[in-house]
């Protein structure tokens, strides 16, 4: 199974909520009422009217005519939501608190947020230069080249909110080079503070990672981004990056819910990995029961000879040569086992000696003194304590077991010793026997060679059976495991469509942001295409099939049976097209990787444009910008830095949308902008204002203060200087 316990919806049965959108037409002054006169919406909670978890087959409609069916994706015969009546979730406090009315976890207000107290670089083309910044607006101005973009990509780097080099690769590159020019040999400093308020400096070179350090100058071994401190940074034309891809459109929802989808991945990824240690297992055991049945083919025949011999002897000599042989076989058999007994007991101690080992990583993972700091340091301290003595009980423990394992290996090895001594003068009496019966030698020895082997025979037979009751095993814990994956997915799912219904709630009529369960096959169709290489098929056409037509799971189920059948009729093709198809995925590894590969949820994000709500990826640039920009300034404990926000944008959106979020936002949020538009600045009543100048070599911070400290500044870089404003001010009649 994927995990998406519906597979592929049909688009457009995927609304986020079944009231219509409420307000006027879809313009600048209906959106900026509406961002102005709504409630944050951080405190926003379910309304009566959002459909429930049972109620949402109003709102997702199931097209059980198309292959990615309920039935199909799940094998069980129901809906997501008819089987979250029945079985409950493995984690229940994660994914039903949106869809139950807690409250959106847009911002901590009550809890302060996050804040980027300063930038120092001592040298390279902004330095020696010290910025300090604003908890509220902070905008950063100056002609072309003045290094305004460098400021706020210096903060991106120094912060270690790099773009993703998969995803984003272009911009990426653009970054690394503006870093490798302008930085040089010099090195950066952030001052950042928590939102619990407990400072930081990270310092960062061009080359190198960040270091963090505490308020003593410490080095701690803090991630950034992460739990303790998070931005939010957009580059020039990223705004529109976003609108365009509906994977950046997902990190933008998953923005809202930061720890539930941080806590659900984690448990996801765990989820899959053990998946993949199952793979390997019934790999493994299936390779031994292949193997074991090959050597039992042998059985029968041994058993026949076996029993001729019976046949045909039945003297007095006969009969002792015969009791003879059966306790030398049993002698043989007695030997194997002394074997594998202490072989099983060093395999016991060196995967002891393994779990030691991860047992001391967990321990050194753990210790994170840097996190015992802060008005909650007790609870940190008395962690730790913990944590310590639960790694020394077990390292006892282990240390215990060792040694039990290691007597027991000593003691085996005795018996082993004083068992062959014994042996060895049953030994001798055999050879006596066999010398007496000189003219039965021959058959004695073969008699006696068929007997050892049938008891061999028998010993891999018995484990025949033990591996086919661990393989049952594995395939049981393997669709648990999935069971388990599916329900975090769902999980997953049901907290970025409470996120949509809260968007929708706080930006409609204007933007109306939809999430679809599954709708991103990428990963799927790269898994099959790259599988396919080399495989002599024209691929492309029967990877969209497949695609479209099969869910993971069931093709995964189609190649491990070897229904060649089956694939003829999902794809529309001739058999043998459908077995090379087949014989290109059936390793086993490829199998665990189709089961398990991830269906992202889809969300797309419109604009109203009329009557008509339009995909963000269609619309024109200033569209796209529209549709983007009053998700990212609504609230949260992240600094949002934006280079320059109103680019592609009308100033009436400007002032009506954006400057009005911006006054509502700022006392809760702090906010970093580099921009030519004077309407966010003065309008938006900045509270610092940064001016850059430059020489064309180096550039400065050549004023700081407020809007009106540096009201002559403004006047010249962002309306043109004092003659064109008031020239403005007369043609227009003021």
């Amino acid at each position: 199974m994927t995990g998406c316990s519906s597979s592929l919806w049909r688009p457009e049965a995927l609304h986020v909520g079944t009231r219509p959108l409420s307000g006027g037409d879809a313009t600048c002054d209906s959106l900026a009422t509406r961002l102005a006169t709504h409630p944050p919406l951080a405190r926003l909670t379910s309304r009566s009217d959002v459909p429930s978890p049972t109620d949402r087959k109003s709102v997702l409609t199931c097209e059980r005519k198309f292959a990615y069916t309920p039935n199909r994706c799940r094998g069980r015969g129901e809906c997501p939501e008819d089987r979250k009546a029945s079985r409950p979730s493995a984690y229940p406090s994660l994914a039903g608190d949106l869809l139950r009315g807690k409250e959106l976890n847009v911002t901590h207000a009550s809890d302060g947020f996050h804040r980027i107290l300063s930038l120092e670089v001592d040298g390279g083309f902004i330095g020696p230069s010290r910025l300090e910044f604003s908890p509220g607006l902070n905008c950063i101005i100056g002609g072309r080249g003045t290094g305004k973009t460098t400021v706020l990509e210096f903060l991106r780097y120094g912060l270690n909110a790099m773009p993703d080099g998969d995803q984003a690769r272009e911009q990426r590159q653009t970054i690394d080079r503006l870093i490798s020019n302008n930085l040089g040999w010099a090195t950066l400093s952030v001052e950042i503070e928590t939102k619990d308020g407990v400072p930081y400096r990270v310092q960062r070179e061009a080359e190198g990672d960040p270091i963090v350090l505490d308020r003593d100058g410490n080095a701690v071994d803090i991630s950034l981004p992460g739990p303790l401190f998070w931005t939010e940074i957009y580059s020039q034309n990223e705004i529109e990056s976003i609108a365009n891809n509906p994977r950046f459109q997902l990190d933008l929802l998953d923005k809202f819910i930061r720890d539930e989808i941080d806590a659900l991945e984690h448990e996801i990824e765990r989820t899959r990995s053990q998946l993949g240690v199952n793979a390997d297992e019934i790999r493994r055991v299936q390779h031994q029961l292949d193997d074991y049945r090959d050597q039992l083919r042998e059985l029968p025949d041994v058993a026949e000879k076996i029993k001729a011999f019976e046949a045909t002897q039945g003297g007095e000599a006969d009969r002792e040569l015969r009791a003879e042989h059966e306790t030398k076989a049993l002698r043989d058999g007695q030997e194997r086992m002394m074997v594998e007994a202490a072989g099983s007991l060093s395999s016991l101690r060196e995967e002891l000696q393994g779990v030691g080992l991860s047992a001391v990583h967990q321990a050194r993972s753990l210790d994170t003194p840097e996190l015992a700091t802060g008005p909650n340091a007790q609870f940190m301290t008395k962690l730790q304590g913990v944590l310590k003595d639960v790694f020394e009980r077990v390292d006892q423990g282990i240390h215990g077991l060792d040694q039990i394992l290691a007597e027991a290996h000593a003691r085996v090895q005795t018996l082993a010793h004083d068992m062959r001594q014994q042996q060895a003068a049953q030994e001798r009496r055999y050879r006596e026997l066999l010398e007496r019966f000189e003219q039965e030698r021959g058959k004695a020895q073969e008699r006696a060679r068929l007997l050892k082997r049938q008891a061999e025979l028998q010993a891999i037979n018995k484990k025949r059976i033990q591996a086919e009751q661990e393989l049952k095993t594995h395939w049981e814990e393997r669709r648990r495991l999935i069971h388990e994956l599916v329900d975090l997915r769902d999980q997953r799912y049901r907290v970025r469509l409470g996120v949509a219904e809260r968007l929708n709630e706080r930006l409609s009529p204007m933007i109306r942001v939809r999430v679809e369960q599954c709708g991103n096959t990428d990963e799927y169709r790269g898994l099959l295409s790259e599988a396919m290489r080399n495989s002599g098929l024209r691929y492309t056409p029967l990877v969209e099939k497949a695609v479209s037509r099969v869910p993971p799971e069931d093709l995964a189920t189609i190649v491990r049976n070897d229904d060649v059948a089956a694939l003829m009729d999902h794809l529309g093709i001739e058999r043998d097209r459908a077995m090379k198809f087949i014989a290109q995925l059936r390793d086993h590894r490829m199998l665990h990787e189709i089961e398990t590969v991830e269906l992202h949820d889809r969300p797309t994000i419109e604009l109203k444009d009329g009557d008509q709500y339009k995909d963000s990826t269609t619309l024109s640039t200033g569209q796209k910008c529209t549709a983007i920009l009053p998700i990212l300034l609504l609230e949260s404990e992240a600094p949002l830095l934006i280079d320059q926000p109103e680019d592609n944008l009308d100033n009436a959106f400007v002032f009506d949308t954006v400057v009005q979020s911006v006054l509502k936002v700022k006392s809760k949020r702090q906010l970093i902008f580099v921009t030519h538009n004077p309407n966010i600045p003065v309008l938006g009543e900045a509270d610092r204002v940064f001016v850059m100048a430059s020489d064309g070599t180096t550039a400065t911070v050549s004023a700081v203060g407020t809007v009106d400290e540096l009201r002559a500044d403004i006047e010249r870089l962002l309306e043109g200087g004092k003659d064109a404003f008031q020239r403005r001010m007369q043609r227009y009649g003021y």
